[in-house]
């Protein structure tokens, strides 16, 4: 197996398992923002953890300044607004519906390979790109007991998420090979992500604002954090074997079938299987599909 593909893959997994913990998190806590504040932090300790450990942590001082400044606006990007995005929408419209609409996010990466990164775009894709928007449309629909307030916002978080962590994607995938390691890479996005993070919860109008976790959300915000700091390691090491326009797709085309199942095992009482999600989940993987062929 292609080892871009084959790490895809793992990214979607784990991506899955985190999103589906965090709904169950943010079902209990409804706090978003005190989720990103718990589990980015935790990915800068945790790859902090792999750079002592496999006695890479010198590498950091040959990075480039500009490499830096690079994976720092990915961290940003990603880490801290494409995250608390993502468990925004989560929260309003649940993890199904939330994850088939981060799954535009291949459209986002086929069109900045395209323009950026000299990517080629084939007949293929724009009918895949087509029936992923089908998708998106079909899974936008509310409950009946949900506001238009509450599914606009989520519909909007979602997708400005998958924007944004295309984006990252993007700035990674121009300079990952001159990092030279999926672990360095990451951390350097974490720990900018983290600072940043701090420097806003450093004001007094964000210090102020009870976060309200409680202690059972704490420690699945963590694994939640843990298993998004893996995806992020296998999605970087993905990239530096292969392009954008072929990561992307299988990553989210395998974190389709995994929210779903994952939803299923634990959170089937509180999250979205209707008829109409399901259709619309199914079209954005036949059009991811096709991305890809």
């Amino acid at each position: 197996m292609n080892l871009a593909v084959f790490y895809g893959i793992l990214t979607g997994v784990a991506f899955a398992a985190s999103t589906v913990l965090a709904r169950r998190a943010l079902f209990q806590s409804k706090t978003p923002l005190g989720g990103v504040f718990i589990s980015v932090p935790c990915g800068a300790l945790f790859f902090l953890g792999l750079l002592l450990g496999t006695g890479q942590f010198e590498r950091l001082w040959h990075v480039p300044w500009y490499v830096f400044a690079i994976l720092g606006i990915s961290g940003v990007t990603t880490s801290l607004a494409g995250r608390w995005l993502n468990y925004t929408s989560v929260q309003q419209i649940g993890a199904n519906r939330s994850g088939a609409l981060l799954r535009t996010s291949p459209i986002y990466a086929v069109f900045f390979g395209l323009i950026f990164l000299n990517e080629s775009i084939t007949i293929l894709i724009i009918f895949g790109i087509l029936l992923v928007l089908l998708g998106a449309t079909l899974v936008s629909g509310g409950k009946r007991e949900e506001t238009t307030h509450i599914r606009v916002k989520g519909v909007a978080a979602a997708l400005a998420s998958a924007l944004a962590y295309a984006v990252g994607a993007a700035l990674v995938k121009a300079i990952i090979n001159e990092v030279g390691s999926p672990v360095v890479a990451a951390f350097i996005t974490f720990s900018s992500a983290s600072i940043v993070l701090f420097g806003l919860f450093s004001r007094k109008e964000l210090r102020s604002r009870p976060l309200q976790i409680k202690r059972h959300s704490l420690v699945i915000f963590v694994a939640a954090g843990i298993l998004a700091a893996l995806a992020q390691l296998f999605r970087f090491t993905g990239l530096s074997y292969g392009p954008l326009s072929l990561v992307e797709p299988v990553l989210v085309s395998s974190m389709a079938l995994f929210v779903l199942v994952f939803s299923f095992l634990i959170n089937r009482n509180i999250d979205v299987f209707t008829v109409r999600v399901i259709l619309g989940i199914i079209s954005t993987m036949a059009g991811i599909a096709l991305m890809f062929l």
